[in-house]
This record gives structure tokens, sequence and C-alpha cells, in this order.
């Protein structure tokens, strides 16, 4: 039996084989991109539209809870600066009551006290009926109430229901400084939020508590049976931590989901759509790729036959032109197959030459145009071959020169040529270049270059071999190293000769340790240089205790510099000196080094003491002879600051009461149209919930056009109130910021007196008196509106006070009167009983009052006085009117001179 060979096969053949294989090749890459990458990636982007679903719900709880934090922080901080008056007590009550009617959140909010008993609660509308019955409860027992306590900070609870409320909730609990401040969320709502936020086609969200009881679902009833999936494996995965894709059973519909839990809170949120929807991409992607291949590998086969026939008629024409041109006939025409690769094969065997010759020109202008790198050709006899331009420049010969001639006829001597010829040998031999290596070659005008050498074989045209030598001219760089070398040795002779001692340490493990010292260092301890180089910093202590020098080092090493530091240094005999040393640290190439330098400071420093103790005795001296002096005038400026002290604390107190009316009347003004607004809006909250019941049974045009009227009423009541709330706190604000600073501006003075008017209009309505301003023209001013508020303030409650201590009514008139363009006069009357003659000249003075003992302290006039005549620069006087009465009259500049913290830079 003969073996059987196999001979040459068609293109054909060869096509068809090779076909099949692709094809083959091909059902395995698409099956094992099918089996590995794409359902991999359908499952993926399943997985991660999931996990986007479970983000989004869990984002939406966090969101709330968050902003349930951030607004329990508030309102405890709140509560902290509220509870120190009674009325900002009142206004933190109502703005409690207000969040719970218009949060729709927050459904209850209680203040505990250490015990944990309510104090105060407040609820949402609807269950206001059970506060008056929870008063003075316990609620320990509620959720994370102790536990906060007991950590100090606030904490969540889990879900449990609310005994005043009667509803699933989740509370916040925050400990204080007097009880607690506990925030109940209804889950309800919560849960209602993130189906509303994810009603998406087709995905389940389930929101559990840390427990597993549904919260929140897609049927509302699990939450009210309060169903548990506590057992389930995605469940227990995003409880752990490690969120798992598994199928979820939901009462027979099955879910491909996965879970996250809420850090926050230790919810857990489940999300997932249906198997059916998860496994259609799948499926589809399975049905296209089958139906894809079929119909590519059909329509290929086809293609193939009718392709390969088309190649072999092709490839016999280039067959016949290739035969012609084997025999030497390279005119041979080469006709065009109509395929561009064998049509190109042919055109590139023509270009091929003309290729090679340009890739020679190349070459040529690169080796040429080098303008440092000399390069020269060496036949093996050491002739030289060729030279490029660059050697001409860095050895000195032209190419028409150097050509065929050796070495030794041009740059080096016969022993030099002898040895190049054998490196040439050596190099032949082992084909390894040789080099690099320096050398010095001398050019025809005798002068002497440095070169860096490379010497390596290049096969030639027959076969044999040539030697390119390539040289690099570093004479400049040999010279800038011997002016380095020259350098060191003049630093050298100058750390030698320096007359200070000066020493070198280099940084090792331990610390430094001496690189070098100079003979100054040597005579100044008295060592010899080898007894230090070397050695450790301290010489193990013989110089200096080392927890002294690790001290130093320590202060060095931040800003690597020390100067002018005092040190005392044991010499090699044991005497001890006190030295001057400055310490400087510096990189050198790779080292650190430390430079330190020390001046002996024993004798100057011994003439200092002995400066200083005559000068104590000489100070001594003069200390004995005045120390009466010193005695008396410390009494007198004892009393000089005691008076001072008294004098500011009763300043202080005067400001602090005129704050409190002033604080007082605000609160007052403000009560009424903000009472009217919250009036107003309870009551359309009350009509909303009785037109909502009417809705849901059957609305009848009279109710709706009743509503609308009612709405439009409330709504008009509230805006005007706040709107009259509003324009108080304008004012009151811009009197504050005045009265509270210092700071010059441009302003109306019409509009600052208003603005102070409406301010004291609190007060003067408990009293009953008039208080008008009389300005027919308004006057701007440059000035400073802050203490000339306070000086109007102080003079409008002063007449208050005195000018009508008896009567049932009065007047207060503020008058203002241009004086030309540079002034302005203002007079603040009233027809109250006057001031006595015999103290018109003493008002102005400090603590002089008619009420000692009745609250007045005497200091509101001088403040007054102070003001004008310092800060305004004006002038006050004091007189009586006719009809009975007294009158301040003001004269001030429009422009106020500018103070020295203005004028100083």
């Amino acid at each position: 039996m003969t073996e059987r060979t196999w001979g040459p096969s068609t293109i054909r053949q060869v096509l068809v084989g090779q076909f099949l294989l692709v094809v083959l090749f091909a059902v395995a890459v698409v099956a094992v991109l099918m089996a590995f990458w794409r359902l991999p990636m359908v499952r993926a982007q399943n997985e991660m539209d999931q996990r986007r679903a479970v983000a989004a719900a869990a984002h939406q709880v966090d969101i709330n809870l968050q902003y349930a934090e951030q607004l329990t922080t508030g309102l405890a901080s709140a509560l902290e600066v509220a509870a120190t008056t009674v009325e900002g007590r009142t206004g933190f009550d109502l703005l409690l009551l207000r969040l719970v009617a218009q949060t729709q959140f927050f459904q209850g909010i209680y203040l505990l006290d250490r015990q944990a008993r309510v104090r105060e609660l407040f609820v949402a509308s609807g269950m206001t009926s059970r506060i008056t019955d929870w008063r003075g409860n316990d609620l320990s027992g509620l959720g994370g109430i102790r536990e906060a306590g007991r950590r100090g900070r606030a904490l969540w609870s889990d879900q449990y229901r609310s005994p005043v409320l009667d509803l699933p909730v989740v509370a916040y609990n925050v400990p204080l400084d007097d009880g607690f401040l506990v925030i109940e969320l209804g889950v309800h709502r919560l849960a209602e939020t993130v189906r509303q936020s994810l009603a998406l086609d087709g995905l389940m969200v389930l929101v559990t508590d840390g427990k597993g009881e549904v919260v929140a679902a897609p049927d509302m009833t699990w939450a009210a049976l309060r169903r548990n999936v506590a057992h389930w494996p995605v469940f227990q995965a995003a409880k752990a931590g490690q969120p798992l894709h598994d199928v979820i059973d939901l009462d027979g519909e099955r879910y491909h989901g996965t879970g996250l839990r809420l850090d926050r809170i230790g919810w857990v949120v489940l999300a997932g759509y249906p198997v059916d929807v998860v496994n259609a991409p799948s499926r589809t992607a399975l049905g296209i790729t089958l139906i894809t291949v079929a119909v590519s590998v059909g329509f290929g086969w086809l293609l193939l036959l009718w392709f390969s026939r088309v190649i072999q008629r092709r490839l016999d024409r280039s067959l016949v032109f290739a035969g012609e041109v084997a025999q030497g006939r390279y005119d041979a025409a080469l006709p065009s197959t109509g395929v561009q690769e064998l049509d190109t094969l042919g055109q590139g065997l023509r270009n091929m030459a003309v290729q090679i010759q340009r890739r020679e020109a190349q070459l040529r202008a690169i080796v040429d145009t080098t303008p440092t790198l000399a390069i020269q050709w060496f036949d093996r006899e050491g002739r030289v071959v060729d030279w490029n331009p660059a050697a001409e420049t860095v050895l000195g010969w032209t190419r028409e020169q150097a050509l065929g001639k050796t070495l030794d006829q041009l740059i080096y001597t016969p022993e030099d040529a002898a040895s190049f010829v054998q490196l040439l040998r050596e190099i032949e031999r082992t084909g390894a270049p040789f080099g690099p290596y320096e050398g010095t070659v001398r050019k025809p005008t005798g002068q002497v270059a440095h070169i860096l050498s490379t010497t390596f074989p290049i096969p030639d045209l027959q076969g044999g071999s040539l030697f390119v030598c390539m040289d690099v001219d570093i004479t400049d760089l040999k010279r800038k190293e011997q002016a380095v070398r020259e350098s060191e040795e003049k630093f050298n002779l100058f750390f030698r000769a320096s007359p200070v001692a000066v020493a070198v340490l280099e940084a090792d493990e331990q610390g430094y340790h001496y690189l070098d010292v100079n003979p100054a260092w040597l005579a100044l301890l008295g060592y010899e240089r080898d007894e230090m180089v070397g050695r450790s910093a301290s010489l193990q202590g013989t110089i200096l205790d080392e927890t002294v020098l690790q001290e130093t080092f320590s202060r060095l090493r931040p800003s690597g510099e020390i100067s002018g530091i005092l040190g005392r240094l044991r010499k090699k005999t044991g005497e001890q000196i006190l030295v001057d040393v400055h310490m400087r640290i510096v990189a050198f190439q790779e080292q650190t080094l430390l430079i330190c330098s020390m001046l002996d400071i024993t004798e100057k420093r011994a003439m200092e003491q002995e400066l200083r103790r005559l000068n104590a005795e000489l100070e001594q001296r003069i200390a004995a002879r005045t120390q009466s002096l010193s005695e008396a005038n410390a009494a007198l400026t004892e009393a000089i600051e005691r008076l001072k002290s008294t004098q500011t604390q009763l300043v202080q107190s005067e400001k602090l009461a005129s704050l409190g009316s002033l604080v007082a009347g605000v609160a007052h003004e403000l009560n009424t149209p903000i009472g009217n607004g919250l009036m107003s809006v309870s009551t359309l909250e009350d009509r909303l919930k009785v037109f909502r019941q009417r809705l849901a049974t059957g609305l009848r045009k009279s109710d709706l056009d009743a509503f609308v009227g009612q709405v439009e009423t409330a709504t008009d009541i509230a805006q005007r109130n706040l709107r009259r709330a509003s324009e108080l706190i304008a004012s009151f604000k811009q009197v504050a910021v005045d009265q509270t600073s210092s700071q010059r501006r441009q302003f109306s003075l019409l509009e600052v007196l208003h603005e102070i008017v409406l301010t004291l209009q609190p007060m003067v309505k408990r009293a009953p008196i008039e208080l008008v301003v009389d300005a027919p023209v308004d006057v701007q001013m440059n000035s400073y509106p802050g203490p000339l508020g306070q000086v109007l303030t102080n003079l409008i409650q002063n007449a208050l006070i005195h000018a009508f201590p008896d009567r049932n009514s009065g007047r207060i008139e503020i008058a203002v009167e241009p004086l030309g363009g540079t002034a302005v006069r203002i007079t603040v009357r009233d027809n109250g009983v006057g001031i006595p003659p015999d103290q018109t000249d003493r008002i102005f003075d400090p603590f002089f009052t008619t009420r000692l003992g009745s609250g007045g302290t005497g200091l509101g006039l001088h403040i007054v006085h102070n003001i004008v005549t310092g800060i305004l620069a004006g002038t006050i006087t004091v007189g009586h009117r006719p009809q009975g009465g007294a009158a301040f009259v003001i004269e001030c500049p429009l422009h106020a001179p500018m103070t020295t913290k203005e004028t100083t830079p």
C-alpha cells in the first residue's frame, strides 16, 4: 500500500478551504462572544439598570432624611438661642406649629426633658386634640431616645407606631442640654415620595425597614399588612452591605433585582424588573446573531465561487508576465488584470529600484547635514573611504583632502594609526562595536581637539566590511571640567585660610559626621584633623552633649538654616567656651551637607555680664530714690482707672437699657401684622380641608365660588399684613445697622428721621405723646447716621422721661432747617415742664441727673454732647421755649470731617 501524497492545490481550492475555516472560526468566535461578551453585557446592563433604580429610590429617601437632619439641627440651634427670652420661645413655638402644619413629612415635633417626659409637642393639623393628653407623659420607650442620650449625639430610630399620632413613623432624636428634640416623620409620606418619583413602567420598588417589614410596595397592602421579607436572599445581602442580583418572587410574579441598604436609617430598598423583561434582550440578541450568521455564510459562499474563478484568470496573466521578466525581458508589457492588488504588485516591482535610489539619497543627506557628529568610513587597511562635512569641521580636513589617505597622514601619529588598524582587525573579528572612547587629534592648524569616538562595522557591496567611526567634539566640555577643578582649588584655599572656624558635615543614618574642618576649627577646639574627620558631630559627646545636639538638629530641619544661636562647647583640654553658631543645610550633587561656622564669644559675653551688673546697680539706686513717687503715681492711677471703669459700666448700662426698650417695641409692633397673617393662613387651611371634603362628595358651583372668595380674602389679608411687617423690618434693620456701627455714608436726613420715628413709635404709643417731624425740605448728608440716630433717640427718650412726668398728653417735634449749603440745624423741642434755669449749665455734665435713685445714670445727655461735638463735629445747646418746654438745638456740617481711623493708612 503506497502512502498518499498531497500535491499542490489550486487557488480555488485554497480559497474554498480558507472560507470554510473562516466560517468555522467565525461561528466559534460568535458563539464565544455571545457566551462571554454579549450575554454577560446584557446581564450587566440589566444589573446596572437595577442598581440605578435602587440607587435612585435610596437617594430619594436619603434626601428626605438629610433634609430632616439639617432642619432638626437648625431647630436645635435656634431653640438654644430662643430659650433665653420669653418672646424668643414664643416665636420658636409658632415656628414649630407652622412647620408641622405646612411640611408634608413632619408629623410630630416633641420637646422632652432629661427624663424624656413631654414638655411641648406639636403635631400635624387634625391631631391637635391629642396635645394636652400627652404633656408630661414619659416617652423614654420610643426608639432611639435613650441611645441618643447615652451616645450624646443625634440618632435615627427604626420604624415604630407613634403612640401620640397612631401612625407608623421614624424619629430623629437630638439630645439637648436640658432634654431632647424629637421629630417624627410619617413612613407613609416617605414611601409615597419614593413611589411617585420612580413610577416607571415595569419597575418594582420595595422599601423595607431594618427588620424586613415592607414600608412601600407596588401594592401598598403589603405595607398595611406589614409583610416581612427578611428571609429573601436579596434582602439579607443588602442588609449586610453586599448587594446581590437574584430572583424576587412577589406573590407569584417573578422579578430579577437587587437591594441597597440606607446607612443613615438602616432601611433596605429593593428594585427589579420582571424576569421576562430581563431575559428578552438576551433572547433577541441570540436570534439576531443566528439569523445574521446564516445569511452571511450563504451569501459568502456564492460570492466565493464567483470570486475564485476571477482571481484564477488574473493570476494566470501575472504568471505569464513573471516568466517574461525571468527571461530578462524587462520591457515586457504587464497587462492590467483589473485586480487592484495584482496591478499594485506589478507597479511596486517597477518602483523598487527608484525607491532604493531615493532611500540612499535620504541617508546621504542625513549624514552630510548633521552639524556636530563627525562620520568617517574606512576600509580594512585604514584608508578613508568617505568623510562627511561635520568631519571637516571637527577634524580640520576637507573631504577631498582625506579620501584615500590613512590617519597617520591626517590626524594621528604613525603609532596611533597602527593601533587604529589593529582595532579595525579586532572589530572585524568580533563584529562588536568599540567605544565610546576618548582621544585627542591634531588639526592642520596645530590645535589639539578632544573627541569622543565610537567605531563599528557595516557590510560593503562586495560581501566584505567597511568601518564607520563617529566622533563628537568634547573640547569645550573638557575646558569646563578644568574650570570646575580650578574653582574647587580656590574654595579649598579660602576654606583653609578662613579665620572663622568652619566645618562641613555630611548627613548619615545617625545624624551628621565630619567631612572636613578648617585649621581655625581645629585651633578653636584643640583637636587634630584625623581625630574629627569621619566622626559624629559631637565626637560621641566629647564636644557637645548628644541631647543638646539632637535638639539643635530638630530646630534646623524645618527651615534648613539657623543663625546666631549660642552654645557651650568643650575643648579637648576640658575647658568650656561660649560660641555663636551659624548652620545651613545645602544640597550638593546627591549629598546633603551641613555648613557650620562658629565664633568664640566667651570674653565678649563676660564683658557684657559685667556691664549688665553695673547697670543693675545704677537702676537700684534710681529705683530707691523714686519709690515714693511711684507709690503715689500708682495710687492715683488706680483711682483714675476705677473712675473710668465705673463710667464705662454706666454708659454700657445706658445703651443696654435703650436697646431693651427698642427691642420690646419692635417685637410688639411686629406681633400684630404677623399674627394677622398667620390667622388668615390658618383660616384658609381650614377652608381648604372643607373644600377637599366637598370635592370628594360632590362639588357645586356655589361651593367653588365661595371657596375662591375666601381664598381671595385670606390672601389679601395675609399680603397686607406681611407687607406691613416687611416695611417695619426694613426700617428697623436700617436703624439697627446704623446704630451698631459708626460707618460714614451718604444718606437722606429725612429718611433717617422717619426710620427713627418708626422705631420709637411703640415706645411713644405707651404714653399719650405725639412725635412729629417738621422737615420742609430734604437734606443730603455725608456723615455718620448711626451716631446721629443715637443722639436723636437719647433726646427723645430723655423728653419722654423728664418732660411729661404727670401729664396725659404732650408733643415732641423734630425740626430741620438747612444753614446754607454746608450745615444743618436740627431742633428737638417739647411742650413739657421744661428745665430749671439753675440746671441748664450742668445738664451735659457726666453723672448729673434729677432722678438719682430712680434709675437715672446722668450719662444720656453727656453721651449726646460727646457724639455731637466729637464724631459729628457740631455743637449742641439747650434753651427754653416761650410757650413752655425745652429745646435742644444741634448744628453740624453736612459733610463730617474725616476721623483719625479713616485718615490712618
